[in-house]
C-alpha cells in the first residue's frame, strides 16, 4: 500500500564513478551501511563473478545467465559481509510501495530494471539485443511529484547526468520497466569488536582459490557442448556461437577491468608484479585469440571453426589457472 502522507526525502549516501553498474553500486551501498572503504574489484571476487557459470540446457542460457547472476551475486555479497536482504520481484508486489518503504526507513535500495527505463543513456547494441538490465541506487523520493531520485554511477557514453550522478525516475516508468529491487541492511548494530575488517588477502584466498578449482571448469563444459554442434546446419551453429560470443564478452569485460585494477594492491614485491603482469598479458592474449575465432565463425566451415574455438577455450583455461594460482600464492593484504 502506498504511503498515505506525502513523502519527500533523500538518504545521505556517498557514491563514486564505477566501472560496472552492479559492482560500483554494491560497493557504495556496502560502504555506506558498514562504514567501510571497499574497492570495486573486491565485490567482484566476493560475488564469485570470476567463476563463470554456463548452462547450455536452457532455452536462452545467455539471457537467463545475465539476470540470475545478479540476484545470486547480491546474496553472496550480503552473506559475506553479514548483511540481510529483502527484495521485490515484479510478479510479487508493487515496486513503488517497496521503494517508498525503503526510503521512509532511510535505507537506499538497489533497483534493477530494463535499460529502457534509463532514457538519459544509450547502451551498446549488443546489450540492447540481450534485453540487458541496469542497476542504480534509489536514495530519495517525492511522492507528490511521483518521482524517485537515484544515483547512476555507470552511464554509457553520456554527459546528461552531470557530476552528481543523480537522476530522476518517474513512478510510471519505474513500474513499467523494473525487474527487481533489493533492500540491504544490518539486522543489528555492530559493536566495535564486531566491525568487519577489510582483508583483501582473505577475500582473494577465499575466492581466487575457488576460481582455480572450479571457475576454469566451465571452459571444458563449454567445449564439450560445442563438439555436439558439428552435425548441425551452419545457420544454427552461427546463432549458437553468437550467443556464446556475447556471454564470454561480458565475462571478459569484468575480468580485464578488475584483475588489472587489483594487482598493484595485492602483490608483495616488484618481481612478483613483473611476472604476474606477464601471466596477465598471456591471459588477455588467450581471450583475444578466442574472440578472433568466434568472429571467423561466419566465414568458415562449422567443424573447423568449432575445433578452433575449443582450442581457444582450452588456452584460456590453462592461462587462467596459472594466473589465479600465482596471485593466490603471492598476494598480500594491503
Amino acid at each position: 500500500m502506498t504511503l498515505q502522507n506525502s513523502l519527500k526525502m533523500k538518504c545521505n549516501i556517498k557514491v563514486d564513478r564505477g566501472a560496472n553498474c552492479f559492482f560500483s553500486n554494491m560497493r557504495d551501498l556496502v560502504n555506506h551501511i558498514l562504514d567501510l572503504n571497499l574497492k570495486e574489484y573486491s565485490l567482484f571476487f566476493v560475488s564469485e563473478s570470476h567463476k563463470i557459470t554456463y548452462d547450455g540446457t536452457n532455452e536462452n542460457p545467455v539471457k537467463n545467465f545475465h539476470i540470475q547472476s545478479l540476484h545470486d551475486s547480491i546474496f553472496r555479497i550480503c552473506e559475506y559481509f553479514h548483511l540481510d536482504c529483502s527484495f521485490y520481484l515484479k510478479q510479487r508486489k508493487n515496486v513503488i510501495d517497496f521503494l517508498e518503504s525503503c526510503i521512509a526507513n532511510s535505507q537506499p535500495a538497489l533497483l534493477i530494471a530494463n535499460s529502457q527505463l534509463f532514457t538519459y543513456q544509450k547502451p551498446p547494441d549488443y546489450l540492447k539485443n540481450a534485453e540487458a538490465k541496469h542497476m542504480v541506487i534509489v536514495h530519495g523520493v517525492d511522492s507528490k511529484q511521483k518521482i524517485f531520485y537515484a544515483f547512476d554511477t555507470y552511464v554509457y557514453e553520456t554527459t546528461a547526468i552531470g557530476d552528481t550522478y543523480e537522476v530522476e525516475l518517474p513512478y510510471d516508468e519505474v513500474k513499467r520497466f523494473s525487474f527487481a529491487a533489493y533492500r540491504v541492511f544490518l539486522s543489528k548494530k555492530l559493536n566495535v569488536e564486531d566491525k568487519i575488517e577489510i582483508n583483501y588477502r582473505k577475500i582473494l584466498h577465499d575466492y581466487l582459490n575457488v576460481g582455480c578449482k572450479n571457475g576454469v571448469n566451465v571452459f571444458t563444459a563449454l567445449g564439450d557442448d560445442l563438439k555436439r554442434l558439428k552435425i548441425l546446419p551452419k545457420s544454427l551453429v552461427r546463432k549458437y556461437l553468437e550467443d556464446i560470443h556475447y556471454f564470454l564478452k561480458i565475462r571478459y569485460g569484468f575480468v580485464n577491468q578488475y584483475l588489472g585494477n587489483m594487482m598493484d594492491d595485492i602483490l608483495c614485491f616488484q618481481e612478483h608484479k613483473a611476472f604476474a603482469w606477464e601471466l596477465y598479458e598471456k591471459y588477455l592474449e588467450a581471450w583475444s585469440y578466442l574472440f578472433a575465432r568466434l568472429i571467423l565463425s561466419n566465414y568458415m566451415d562449422s567443424p573447423k571453426i568449432i575445433d578452433r574455438v575449443i582450442s581457444g577455450l582450452q588456452q584460456i583455461e590453462e592461462c587462467q589457472r596459472s594466473f589465479f594460482y600465482y596471485l593466490c600464492v603471492h598476494c598480500k593484504n594491503k
